[in-house]
């Protein structure tokens, strides 16, 4: 099976300072087969690909994550311009038309705008249940509830905002070495999260 990181940001989102290069790296060390880079509501990172030279180890899938008006959406493989204010069924509304991926990052963060219980819809590819940046874990557990309660696809993202945070959290996915395999076996639900990924069952004992 193949590690996958799909929720990395570079320099070219306003809260994170690494470069391209750094990325790469840390990905290779970190021996991933696959990141998709994922800046805030900005495809200059997906832009610096191009300029450089790619390791043949490596599948970079180019995304985004974007600002909605009911939350952040993650769209893998497309560099489509979206206007920005877009309601989150309008950006939907084009993934679908132009067979965009479509994860919902983080949920049920509390520091992170989420789509909470809109990942119910049925133009979610994927939810991310496990986000590396949610250190007490109960956003995560809480998406991961969910996610099992509306028959959604989960997978494990680092949201890595520094080159050091990539691929400390990862989804494990059966696919052949390709971007178009990989999104699909994402969608076919053929995945594994690594179990030390997973919450405490901690919250669930508080109710949660």
């Amino acid at each position: 099976m193949l590690k996958v990181d799909l929720h990395i940001h570079t320099k070219y989102s306003f809260d994170s300072k690494s470069s391209i290069e750094e990325i790469i790296e840390k990905a290779i060390e970190r021996k991933l087969d696959a990141v998709a880079i994922t800046d805030h509501n900005s495809y200059e990172g997906c832009l610096q690909i191009k300029q450089i030279e790619l390791p043949k180890n490596l599948i970079i899938i180019p995304g985004i994550e974007l600002r909605t008006k009911e939350g952040d959406i993650l769209l893998l493989n497309t560099m489509h311009r979206f206007e920005k204010g877009l309601s989150l069924f309008k950006v939907l509304e084009v993934a679908q038309k132009f067979r965009i991926i479509t994860i919902a990052p983080h949920p049920f963060a509390i520091t992170q705008p989420g789509i909470k219980d809109f990942i119910k819809l049925e133009e979610i590819n994927a939810v991310e249940v496990i986000n590396g940046r949610d250190f007490f874990g109960r956003a995560n557990y809480k998406a991961l509830k969910a996610a099992q309660g509306y028959k959604k696809i989960g997978i494990a993202c680092s949201d890595a905002h520094s080159a050091d945070d990539v691929g400390n959290v990862y989804t494990l996915v059966e696919a052949e070495q390709s971007i178009a395999s990989i999104l699909n076996s994402i969608i076919g639900g053929k995945i594994k999260i690594p179990e030390q990924f997973l919450p405490s069952k901690f919250w669930s004992k508080l109710g949660f």
